[in-house]
């Protein structure tokens, strides 16, 4: 029999039933279960489901009715399984050496899914299908993706319920992903059976229902017993992975490809080893209580003589377990989970007490007190002035030119060694005599500017001159500056930096003084850039990322003005992305240096190994004054506030072993999985960019571009260039065909730029020429007729015509979260119309309020044209270097 479909209503026109089906999607009231039968329906929604219901394991009362409840939901979305039946992509029977052989070799990084690996076809589609579940509002993200032969062998002889989990899976074959149920206000243990209301709940999930009616148009089929569990397997995948041709000969890889390209990093401590649940409400099996005794006391939560005294003994009683109940309640609160009292093999509090680090003594918070003491911390702020210093025929009072003086050399714009310093009995200084000293006041006039633009404070400006109550004495005073000594290390930096990107005044930038040219490109090569390569491939690999570093920053660079709280190294690690999984990395690698440098202040971090992968990473700080582990987004503010972490972290970058963990960090974190990310550029036409991007400079402009904008947005704007390259082609070009043309992506590359960067340099015209109109509206006695007179509004008008011509060649902006390409260029040409429209001021405004309204919000709207393309010619200039390099001298360009 035909199975039974999900219904639809052929009556209901189509938009309204995708409109019904987002509102079902996203109400977190609604469940899944409400599309069976309402017989069906009122036999499952809302039945008091036992905790053991899940079948296969320790016997539930009900284990009957749920197998007939997966069997309904089966019947409205069909499975597909990828490792057995007749439509199997690869069964167990035919997962011989070849096949496993083959498959491995297919796998990679799953484009934002850090540590997630699938089949090449498999991350493509889910790649696709995330970003249609975000246009509707649902977020995905996965679990578990790839799982080793041996690793799913081990799962499944430790397991307790033989259902739950496969020793032969379609994890084996990068074929499936487990993925997180809990969104928005619902929270779920994730990929846990028991308690098996916690399994119906997700049926509610806004993730299981939009791959419930979405999934299987992108391939992907559901596992009828676990609503997280969905396999790729669309029809044609069989012939498809058997028509694939072989990859080049080699060796066979081994069961973890990361492990092949570098050593295996050390977990901080093994994993928690439960089969169930502990604390309240648990299964409390002695052996579990047991182990999860041992990890409270090695964290320093539980005493020796209290596990001792509720040591379990086969099933134990939740009230045999105060003690022990009572520290896994106050490790939850300090680690802001939800505070229940029990350890779930999949929870929250399972992957924090893995990750954990011990809970801190008193005697560590003193000797972190100690050690930041004993940094040499020197701040200067303020300045008096009593008349004008510079390019003026009048002030230039000694003590004020020595004031002044010392301001500019504490913020790096005068030399220590300027020479220009007043004796102390002298006179008032000639303007003649302080050329060094006008230069730098001119220089630090342009931070000044920036600052008032923002409304920090107010003021006017003279160039090369500071005098009482003026701008440039107003930011003198102002910005703070520090010079501060960790041992045998010197670091100066000051706040209020002056960048488009600066979101705190209370931030301070170094671009640090050691430079990753120092180091050859046989220790990049050393490191390992990517499995399964030939020395050739290797080489040029570690010559392409030595080059993108040798111009990104400096070892010991560190930046805490912009959003990312705090960014660090060669390739400025960003918090809550690449930092924390780089200090991971560093602890694990250099535990030693890693105490030394950074653990003694109190910076730390935690995180959880799985395979090769760093997992579950977060920065944290030991707070000695409120004697409080600060983690995540707190620890990452305290160190940007506390300019002796922010130095500390700075100056660990001079040690030669913390640069080569920060190399391995670039290439475990973007270069791996950039040369990975799958492209296509045409219906079934698709490609890793590691296949079509192989001379050095393709590669450079590949890792430059990954570091810059993200693996993601990196992966997509490649992807547009090759689909505009082949648009008109009568057919679609082979892969040997586009790597052939590799040189014309570079020069696609750079015209794209070019193009953005043309489109953000007319509409800052334009909105300068509106400023300029504002101002002058502004002044006293302003008519409109003059103001409409001025040449301002034609320049603000051409420049907006130019923008909308040249917006026309741009293939790729920097979206909105949620927000397509496509979409984002449709809105910036629209808002280009409207304000044409809007500037042609027909009919003329009746008053300058009516006209300084219109101007405004015409200088406004083309604001959001400009933040798209706002990165696009610092992007252009590093293109441009790349392309201008003499790597690969030989590479053909249409320039």
């Amino acid at each position: 029999m035909e199975p039974q479909r999900v219904r639809v209503n052929r009556r209901q026109p189509a938009e309204d039933l995708a409109a019904d089906e987002r509102l079902f999607i996203l109400d977190e009231q609604r469940s899944a279960l409400e599309r069976l039968e309402p017989s069906e329906r009122d036999r499952y929604l809302g039945f008091a489901w036992n905790a053991a219901d899940f079948p296969g394991g320790p016997t539930g009362p009900n284990e009957d009715r749920a197998d007939r409840m997966f069997a309904a939901l089966t019947r409205l979305r069909p499975e597909r399984r990828a490792n057995q039946g007749e439509t199997a992509a690869v069964r167990a029977s035919e997962f011989d050496t070849a096949m496993r052989s083959r498959m491995r070799r297919a796998l990679i990084a799953v484009p934002g899914e850090q540590g997630m690996r699938l089949h090449r076809d498999a991350s493509a589609s889910y790649v696709q299908m995330r970003t249609a579940a975000s246009a509707e509002g649902v977020t995905l993200t996965i679990n578990n993706a790839y799982r080793a032969p041996a690793v799913a062998q081990a799962n499944a002889a430790r397991a307790d319920n033989r259902l739950a989990v496969a020793a032969f899976s379609s994890h084996t074959l990068g074929l499936a992903i487990d993925l997180n149920m809990s969104h928005g206000g619902l929270r779920f243990a994730e990929t846990s059976t028991r308690p098996f209301r916690n399994l119906v709940g997700m049926y509610a999930s806004p993730v299981y229902k939009w791959m419930f009616l979405r999934g299987e148009s992108h391939g992907w089929f559901p596992y009828r017993r676990e609503p997280w569990h969905w396999e790729y397997n669309p029809p044609g995948l069989r012939e498809r992975l058997r028509a694939t041709p072989s990859e080049p000969a080699g060796a066979a890889p081994t069961e973890s490809d990361e492990q092949a390209v570098s050593p295996p990093i050390a977990a901080i401590r093994a994993p928690l080893a439960i089969k169930g649940s502990v604390g309240r409400g648990g299964r409390n099996a002695a052996a579990d209580v047991l182990a999860v005794q041992q990890r409270h006391i090695e964290l320093h939560l539980l005493e020796q003589s209290d596990a001792a005294a509720e040591r379990p003994s086969g099933q134990t009683a939740e009230a045999s377990l105060p003690r022990t109940i009572d520290a896994i309640e106050r490790f939850q609160g300090s680690m802001g989970t939800a505070v229940d009292g029990k350890v779930d093999v999949i929870s929250p509090t399972r992957t924090d007490l893995d990750r954990a680090i011990p809970s801190p003594t008193a005697a560590d918070f003193t000797a972190v007190a100690a050690a930041r003491n004993s940094a040499r911390v020197a701040v200067s702020r303020g300045m008096t002035l009593t008349g004008p210093v510079g390019a003026t025929a009048s002030g230039n009072t000694p003590d004020d030119v020595r004031g002044v003086q010392r301001r500019l050399v504490d913020l790096g714009r005068l030399p220590a060694t300027h020479r220009e310093s007043p004796a102390a009995s002298s006179g008032a200084v000639s303007q003649a005599n302080l050329r060094a000293t006008i230069q730098a006041l001119r220089a630090v006039q342009s931070d000044a500017r920036f600052w008032i633009a923002r409304g920090a404070f107010t003021g006017a400006i003279t160039p090369g001159v500071v005098a009482p109550g003026d701008g440039t004495a107003a930011f003198l005073d102002r910005v703070s500056a520090w010079r501060i000594a960790v041992g045998p290390h010197e670091i100066s930096f000051h706040d209020h930096v002056a960048s488009s990107a600066t979101q705190s005044e209370t931030g301070v930038m170094s671009v640090g003084t050691v430079s990753p040219s120092a180091i050859p490109v046989t220790e990049y090569q050393a490191l390992g850039v990517s499995a399964g390569q030939t020395a050739a491939q290797a080489a040029a690999q570690a010559a392409a990322l030595k080059f993108v570093s040798n111009h990104e920053g400096n070892f010991d660079a560190i930046n805490t003005y912009d959003r990312a709280l705090v960014s660090a190294g060669f390739i400025q690690f960003a918090g809550s992305r690449g930092l924390p999984p780089y200090l991971a990395l560093l602890k694990a690698r250099q535990p030693a240096k890693f105490r030394d440098l950074l653990q003694k202040f109190g910076i730390d971090v935690e995180f959880t190994v799985a395979g090769a992968a760093i997992g579950s990473a977060r920065v944290i700080v030991l707070d000695p004054a409120t004697s409080s582990v600060l983690r995540a987004t707190a620890a990452e503010s305290a160190i940007r506030n506390d300019k002796t972490l922010t130095a500390a972290l700075s100056v660990s970058g001079r040690d030669r072993d913390v640069q080569l963990a920060q190399i391995e960090a670039a290439l475990r974190d973007y270069v791996r999985p950039a040369l990975d990310a799958p492209v296509s550029w045409a219906a079934n036409a698709s490609a890793r960019l590691g296949q079509l991007l192989r001379s050095k400079k393709g590669m450079a402009a590949l890792f430059d571009r990954a570091i810059q904008e993200g693996l993601v947005a990196a992966r997509r704007r490649f992807e547009r260039l090759l689909q505009r390259l082949v648009r008109g082609a009568s057919r679609s070009p082979s892969l040997a065909e586009m790597q052939r043309r590799e040189g014309d992506v570079l020069s696609e590359l750079e015209r794209d730029l070019q193009a953005a960067a043309d489109v953000a340099a007319r509409v800052t015209r334009a909105r300068a020429a509106l400023q300029t109109m504002l101002a002058a509206a502004a002044a006293a006695g302003a008519a409109v007729a003059p103001i409409l007179a001025r040449p301002e509004l034609a320049v603000a008008r051409r420049a907006i015509a130019d923008a909308r011509s040249g917006l026309a060649g741009v293939v790729n902006v920097a979206p909105s979260r949620n927000v397509t390409v496509d979409a984002t260029l449709a809105a910036m040409a629209a808002t280009l119309s409207t304000e044409d429209a809007r500037l042609a001021l027909t009919p003329i405004p009746a008053s300058i309020e009516a006209l300084t309204s219109q101007l405004t919000t015409s200088r406004q709207a083309l604001a959001t044209v400009a933040g798209p393309v706002a990165t696009s010619p610092m992007f252009l200039a590093r293109v441009q270097r790349i392309r201008r390099s003499t790597l690969d001298s030989g590479l053909t360009e249409a320039v």
